[in-house]
């Protein structure tokens, strides 16, 4: 534990490669997430009901630095939950999501940082699919992190922030999730030519 402390520490002060985070340069990125559980359930007649969630999404960047440190862009994203009742396996839900969103950023520090600070906020739109039926679907969020830069073109971002997810589907109400957000993922820094 020692050693990877001061490893850390050595790349904190150090500065052994640089971002590029400078006007024309492209973003290429993303994150994901695969959660794989098993969980106990009562249901309405009293008895234990087991269940198996698969829950898989992701979130593609795609952006242009219009100016140093800010960047615009593309985010794409999807995502499919499944719950099956065990032992007979049957569907229980499948839930469909996918959408396109915009995406801005801004990164503190200039381009000659290791580490670099950001800020990010984000909408997408699309479609909900609770099968059969099918809905829309928004997402808005804020996020601050860190990137941390392997070389001058590869980076492992950390982020932390607020999303709020609204869904409309047919005449039912709109249902609303919130709360905190935690991303991790690698982002690709191409230099412009």
């Amino acid at each position: 534990m020692k050693t990877i402390s001061i490893l850390l520490l050595c790349s904190l002060l150090t500065n052994y490669s640089f971002s590029q985070v400078d006007k024309g340069n492209w973003l290429i990125g993303g994150n994901g997430l695969a959660k794989f559980n098993k969980r106990k359930n009562i249901n309405q007649g009293g008895q234990i009901v087991l269940e198996r969630q698969t829950d898989i999404n992701a979130n593609i960047l795609i952006g242009r630095f219009v100016a140093d440190r800010f960047v615009i862009g593309a985010m794409p994203y999807f995502a499919f939950y499944r719950t099956k009742v065990l032992p007979d396996g049957n569907i229980n839900s499948k839930v469909d999501q996918y959408g396109l969103g915009l995406f801005t950023r801004y990164y503190l520090l200039p381009s000659d940082k290791a580490i670099n600070f950001l800020f990010e906020t984000s909408y997408q739109a699309g479609v909900y699919s609770f099968v059969p039926i099918k809905g829309k679907s928004s997402i808005l969020s804020a996020s601050i992190g860190s990137v941390f830069f392997f070389n001058s073109s590869v980076g492992l971002e950390v982020l932390a922030g607020y999303q709020q997810r609204r869904v409309k589907i047919g005449t039912s109400p709109n249902f609303t999730d919130r709360g905190l957000d935690i991303n991790i993922g690698f982002q690709f820094y191409l230099e412009k030519d």
